[in-house]
């Protein structure tokens, strides 16, 4: 299951790609202290995983955070962590 940070983190519009195209000598680090504060992995990584009672929404949201183009990966695929 995806922890509900990461999943937030992948559905913002957010990210360090598109604050670095608005100022390429940005340094990436410095872009993501910025937008996400110094603590964001640690964050991330000590976040209790819970597991879905709906494995369908798990499914749901592990095809959200990918960019998959037109097509939709196999649920073997979208349960690889």
């Amino acid at each position: 299951m995806i922890p509900p940070k990461v999943y937030e983190l992948c559905r913002s519009d957010k990210s360090v790609t598109s604050e670095i195209a608005k100022n390429p000598s940005e340094a990436p680090a410095n872009a993501a202290k910025r937008l996400f504060g110094h603590d964001i992995l640690e964050d991330v990584a000590g976040e209790r995983m819970k597991e879905s009672k709906d494995e369908a929404d798990a499914l749901q949201h592990a095809f959200e955070c990918g960019n998959w183009g037109p097509t939709r990966p196999s649920d073997l695929f979208l349960q690889v962590r």
